[in-house]
């Protein structure tokens, strides 16, 4: 899974991170493929574009609201901060 995020340093929180995304991609049906695809243009300098930049992966968008779009937007705020602790960039 750290492969997919982009994550080539291993640390000890990531579990938690992949654990939020996890549960995130639970509680409103994704196209895992799609998801990944997109994510892969992610920019850690603007997290908040997180939910626009994956909104396509989603097969009902309507339902990401309230706690689901909040634990989104934390998700996308966690991994930005992840992505900096990185070494190498592509």
């Amino acid at each position: 899974m750290r492969a997919k995020l982009g994550l080539i340093l291993a640390k000890e929180t990531d579990i938690n991170l992949i654990q939020s995304l996890e549960d995130n991609l639970q509680a409103i049906e994704t196209d895992m493929t799609i998801f990944f695809r997109l994510l892969s243009s992610f920019k850690k300098e603007q997290p908040e574009k997180g939910i626009e930049l994956i909104q396509n992966a989603f097969y009902t968008p309507e339902k990401l609201v309230g706690k689901v779009l909040n634990d989104w937007k934390h998700w996308f705020v966690s991994y930005a901060k992840r992505l900096e602790k990185e070494t190498i960039s592509y």
